[in-house]
C-alpha cells in the first residue's frame, strides 16, 4: 500500500494500529455491504465468509478498494481516537459531557449519585461509532451523513452522541 507512505505519521500509525484491532472489523462491515450489497443479493447484518467466497474475484477486487479508501478516510478524519493513549478519544468524550452538561446538568449529577461513570457508555459509542447501538441499515444511513459532513466522524459525531444521550 504505498499510499500510506502519502500521509502523515501519526495517520499511517492509525492505519497501523486498526489493522490490529478488533474494531476493523465494525469500522469495515458497513462498507463491504454497501459496495458488496448487489453482489450479495441482499444486506444482512452479517457479512458471511461463505457469501464473500462466492462473490465475483474482480467485484471483490473492487469493493476492496473501495472500502480501503472510506476506511482510510475515516482514519484520517479520526486518527488520535488510534494513537497510543487515544487522545481524540477523549477529546470527544470530554466535549460530550460538556455539550450534556450545558443542558442537562442535573442529568450528569443523577448519574455521578447513582455511580454511574459517564465515561463507561460514551467510550464505547465514541470509539465504535454507534455499530452497536443500531443495526447495520441505521449505521449505513448515519455514517453516509458522516461522510458527507466535514470531519463528519471526528466532530458531528460528538453532537449526534450528545443528542443521543439527552
Amino acid at each position: 500500500h504505498d499510499g500510506i507512505a502519502l500521509w502523515d505519521t501519526k495517520t499511517a500509525n492509525a492505519i497501523n494500529t486498526v489493522k490490529n484491532t478488533p474494531a476493523k472489523r465494525d469500522l469495515i462491515a458497513p462498507f463491504v455491504l454497501v459496495f458488496l450489497g448487489e453482489q450479495l443479493q441482499k444486506m444482512t447484518d452479517e457479512i458471511s465468509v461463505v457469501a464473500l467466497e462466492q462473490c465475483d474475484p474482480q467485484k471483490l477486487k473492487n469493493a476492496e478498494a473501495d472500502v480501503y479508501w472510506c476506511l482510510a478516510r475515516v482514519i484520517d478524519d479520526v486518527a488520535d481516537n488510534f494513537i497510543e493513549g487515544q487522545p481524540g478519544i477523549h477529546k470527544t468524550i470530554s466535549k460530550m459531557q460538556k455539550l450534556i452538561e450545558q443542558k442537562e446538568a442535573a442529568l450528569l449529577k443523577s448519574l455521578d449519585e447513582m455511580d454511574i461513570k459517564f465515561m463507561d457508555f460514551a467510550y464505547r459509542w465514541t470509539h465504535c461509532y454507534l455499530m452497536l447501538e443500531f443495526d447495520i441499515y441505521q449505521i449505513i444511513r448515519l455514517w453516509d451523513t458522516y461522510f458527507s459532513e466535514e470531519e463528519g466522524f471526528s466532530q458531528f459525531h460528538t453532537y449526534v452522541c450528545s443528542a443521543l444521550f439527552l
